[in-house]
């Protein structure tokens, strides 16, 4: 018998191991503490007393007494009495570690298809965040592409792909590039139509190279200030100044005055000369 009881736990008769059941426990009736020599309202399991009342019924003294006879009807109607009250309980609770089971179950074999899904469901992916301009995020609230990069890049390698950069967040024509390549592997992969994402990757491919042209030609040392300011009239008018200076390696105040260009007269315009002073003869 236990040696330390406890009335907040089955008082475990039988000395099981990891025996400390909580739930569905019963006071232990007359018949119980006279089996088991139990002096105090000490509450057992479920399992316990049945363990007791089979081995009180199957017992041989309780069998070769005359005197036993109603004692062992007594044993029968416990028995009946106790699995009719706790059957909800204990249907309950085993129905409970079942349950627990199935879903580990239920887990071992999705486990992959469940971190897939979560995956993309964390992913807040829209047209404004892959823009060709700097990575901004709209609302404090929100979770900012860095924080969610590993998870992106997760689910990247679930699909095979190689992870994004951290260091070309801000690069907006990379952006472009490595979500076309994802939209047509993908495409690839279902076995969509993918006339249309050819045309985009032409497209695609046709404005890097312009912009590089354009770069060029404005580093080069032979191009004039008026060619310069020329050059910047033509970029996209949504670009930020900053954007256009990293991207273009100018000035500030050239950009200014090349949007303001732009606005007034329209792409490649030629900017006016500044008129010096007249000098006289």
């Amino acid at each position: 018998m236990a040696t330390t009881p406890r009335f907040d736990r089955c008082f475990n008769p039988y000395n099981l191991a990891n025996h400390l059941k909580t739930r569905n426990l019963r006071k232990a009736n007359d018949f119980i503490k006279k089996e088991l020599n139990m002096y105090g309202d000490y509450v057992l399991c479920i399992d316990c007393k049945m363990k007791v009342y089979a081995s009180a019924k199957h017992s041989k003294s309780v069998g070769d007494n005359v005197d036993n006879v109603d004692n062992n009807q007594n044993v029968d109607d416990d028995i009946a009495c106790e699995v009719n009250v706790s059957s909800d309980d204990e249907n309950s609770e085993r129905q409970g570690d079942s349950c627990e089971g199935s879903c580990n179950l239920s887990l071992g074999h999705a486990s992959q298809a469940t971190a897939l899904l979560q995956s993309f469901e964390s992913l807040s992916f829209s047209s404004d965040n892959f823009q060709s301009q700097p990575v901004q995020s709209s609302s404090a609230s929100e979770v900012s592409i860095e924080t969610q990069l590993p998870v992106v890049n997760q689910a990247l390698r679930l699909l095979n792909e190689s992870p994004v950069l951290k260091k070309k967040l801000r690069d907006g024509v990379y952006l472009d590039r490595k979500v076309n390549q994802i939209t047509r592997n993908l495409t690839k992969l279902f076995g969509l139509d993918d006339n249309g994402l050819s045309d985009l990757d032409v497209n695609l491919a046709d404005f890097q190279d312009i912009i590089e042209r354009l770069k060029a030609k404005f580093n080069d040392q032979n191009c004039s200030t008026a060619e310069k300011i020329r050059i910047l009239t033509i970029l996209p008018s949504r670009w930020s100044e900053r954007k256009i200076c990293d991207m273009m390696n100018s000035s500030r105040h050239m950009v200014q005055v090349a949007k303001k260009l732009s606005e007034d007269v329209g792409i490649l315009a030629i900017p006016e000369a500044k008129l010096g002073i007249e000098l006289q003869t």
